[in-house]
């Protein structure tokens, strides 16, 4: 169990979230921490899985490669964020587990009441690890129980030029 849990939130429209909560992964390690990664909605491999997994953090995929309709999401995908769920539940409620969970694009499936409210609320509570909740449109009632929350902002992405993605750079 760790002293003093903490709570964060990182949010908002902008890149760099999921970025941002590897940080903490990364300063975890250095101090000997153990933690792992419960990413929603993904299943592609990006350079941060790659390296993560040279590291030794478990990184643990709920989600489908095809986009989709947020206001429509498919039955199988619906499943797969509940598969995902009792995952961060295991790994957050293991006495001598681990000190650091982060649940990278979950804020979507909160925003979606993928997940019940009651539940989360319940798991903070009750969570033996540091959680780090990641994602675009972080509900309130989450912001409001956060120790820290970052809100990333957008205000120019090469997308808007039509340009693709680059390897390294965006993924």
């Amino acid at each position: 169990m760790v002293k003093n849990k903490r709570i964060l939130v990182i949010t908002g429209d902008g890149k760099g979230k999921t970025t941002s909560a590897i940080g903490i992964i990364i300063r975890s390690l250095g101090y000997e921490k153990k933690v792992a990664m419960v990413k929603f909605f993904k299943v592609q491999t990006s350079g941060e899985d790659e390296i993560l997994k040279k590291l030794s953090v478990k990184v643990y995929n709920f989600g489908q490669k095809q986009f989709f309709n947020p206001k429509k999401i498919p039955q199988a995908l619906k499943k797969k964020i509940e598969a995902g769920w009792k995952m961060a539940q295991k790994l957050g409620n293991q006495v001598g587990g681990l000190d650091l969970l982060i649940l990278d694009e979950i804020n979507l499936a909160l925003a979606g009441n993928l997940i019940p409210k009651t539940d989360v609320k319940n798991f903070i509570d009750e969570s033996l690890a540091h959680l780090v909740f990641t994602g675009r449109l972080a509900p309130r009632w989450l912001k409001n129980l956060a120790d820290t929350v970052s809100e990333i902002k957008e205000i120019k992405h090469i997308h808007e030029k039509g340009i693709d993605a680059q390897k390294g750079i965006e993924y």
